[in-house]
């Protein structure tokens, strides 16, 4: 019975999770981590990359990667959001630390965090990126992702216009 009761749980929680070709229910504003606050915009691809630490080797390069990429980005019409569990006040830091330019969200990015099913252990977010098309359908899920190569794969899928063979590194699903 107990087992039973823990598989009813797992797959009810499962169906909360975003899957390909949903369209979330996306805040309409993002507040990042300088208190400015985003419109989450239609008509735009929207990338969510989340990382476990602010200022840890790992998160550092992503996130470098995502600002060097970031003008490419805004040419191809979409929105950057980097995603974390820690304060404001470290992403702040963290931002002015290593130059980056891409908005970060701190604490979770007000719910995000549980939308898109992200894990939390020991309050560090797993390495996860997400990315909507313009009509706001989920046509990208990544876990566990390579923190150098994320942002470049992203990028090529996002100029491929969804091309799933640009998306190498990571455990994903493609398509919609």
């Amino acid at each position: 019975m107990k087992r039973l009761l823990v598989c009813a749980l797992l797959f009810s929680s499962l169906a909360l999770a975003v899957d390909l070709g949903s369209n979330p229910s996306l805040p309409k504003n993002l507040t990042d981590s300088f208190g400015k606050v985003h419109t989450v915009k239609t008509g735009t691809w929207k990338v969510f990359f989340f990382y476990p630490k602010a200022g840890t080797n790992g998160c550092t390069a992503q996130n470098i990667e995502y600002t060097k990429f970031y003008p490419e980005f805004l040419k191809l019409n979409t929105q950057v959001f980097g995603v974390s569990s820690d304060d404001a006040k470290t992403q702040c830091a963290f931002v002015a630390n290593s130059q980056l330019k891409i908005p970060q969200l701190p604490n979770g990015g007000a719910g995000l965090t549980k939308l898109f099913d992200v894990g939390n252990a020991f309050g560090m977010l797993s390495r996860d990126t997400f990315v909507l098309s313009p009509k706001g359908q989920v046509l990208a899920i990544r876990r566990g992702v390579n923190a150098v190569s994320d942002a470049s794969e992203v990028l090529e899928f996002i100029r491929g216009n969804g091309n799933c063979k640009a998306l190498t590194s990571g455990a994903n699903r493609c398509g919609s």
